[in-house]
């Protein structure tokens, strides 16, 4: 009996360690076999999941869906697009549990899991952790390939950069990774725009804003050094003095708020003028805010 309860203190240890899911080969290794295990499920204190076993009564978390969806693939799955990202760090996009396996891999499919088998697939592309995952330039390209909005993708590959998960550089390091789809055309076009120095997808909107209703087409991310601190401009249109500022639900927190200021009364001392839009505006209804910009540009000496 003693034996029984070491067992499963062994197996409740390890479960600490790995979000309450403990694979049968994590569980033999920490010194759990399989004879042990299914005593302990018979006792009612743990259930088998697919090739991985958890304790009976314990709240799913995030991390443990994710090691379950792996525990009932092949050995070589790996979580990959938007579950990649997230297992990366990235916060405020939320979508089912996405794993990648090479064609012809076997995997238990299930509600809220999406399985991917590619025709192509290198090992050089997984990080090799806890957890195995895509690394996450490639892994947001095919998020973006995998969204169910255009809009989607375009979020998605702004905020693999705005949270520093990859660089523009390595989105386009692996550009030619992407099938050719529909969607291919967008999404390097926007890659292509982050790189220019696009990070916000507001900023995004705002070029796309401009050419289409044939105005001039400012530089972004622009530096301004001054005595107050460092400040990075949104958009500025060099020729003009004009500065657009793309406020997005973020500027509304005081901190944010505060460097805001900051930084308009910097420009203003400077002479610059200050245009400020809402990043929802620009999607949702851009003609008040177009005419606005159209205006204050002519009366900067544009000609149109």
């Amino acid at each position: 009996m003693r034996d029984l309860d070491d067992a499963g203190g062994r197996l409740h240890q390890l479960a600490q360690d790995t979000d309450g899911v403990v694979t049968r080969r994590e569980a033999q290794r920490g010194g759990v076999t399989r004879r042990r295990i299914a005593q302990e499920v018979g006792r009612g204190r743990w259930e088998v999941k697919r090739r991985a076993v958890t304790i009976v009564g314990a709240p799913a978390t995030r991390e443990g869906r994710w090691r379950l969806a792996l525990a009932g693939a092949s050995p070589r799955a790996a979580l990959d697009g938007a579950t990649a990202l997230q297992c990366a760090g990235m916060t405020g996009f939320e979508d089912d549990v996405h794993i990648s396996v090479p064609k012809g891999d076997r995997v238990r499919r299930e509600a809220g899991l999406r399985v991917h088998e590619l025709r192509s697939w290198s090992e050089n592309d997984v990080l090799d952790l806890p957890l195995r995952r895509v690394r996450p330039e490639l892994a947001a390209l095919r998020a973006a390939r995998w969204a169910a909005t255009e809009r989607a993708a375009q979020t998605i590959l702004a905020m693999t950069v705005q949270q520093g998960l990859t660089t523009p550089q390595r989105l386009i390091s692996v550009l030619d990774r992407l099938p050719r789809s529909r969607r291919a055309t967008l999404i390097e076009a926007a890659v292509v725009e982050i790189a220019g120095g696009s990070q916000a997808l507001g900023e995004l909107d705002l070029m796309q804003v401009c050419r289409s209703h044939g105005l001039p087409v400012p530089s972004r991310q622009h530096v301004l050094k001054r005595p107050s601190g460092t400040y990075y401009l949104d958009a500025r249109f060099h020729q003009y003095s004009l500065t657009v500022e793309v406020d997005g639900l973020g500027h509304r927190d005081i901190p944010q708020a505060r460097v805001d200021l900051r930084k308009q009364n910097e420009l203003q001392i400077d002479g610059d003028v200050v245009l400020r839009v809402m990043s929802m505006d620009l999607r949702d209804d851009p003609t008040p805010f177009v005419q606005q910009l159209r205006r204050a540009l002519v009366a900067r000496g544009w000609s149109g």
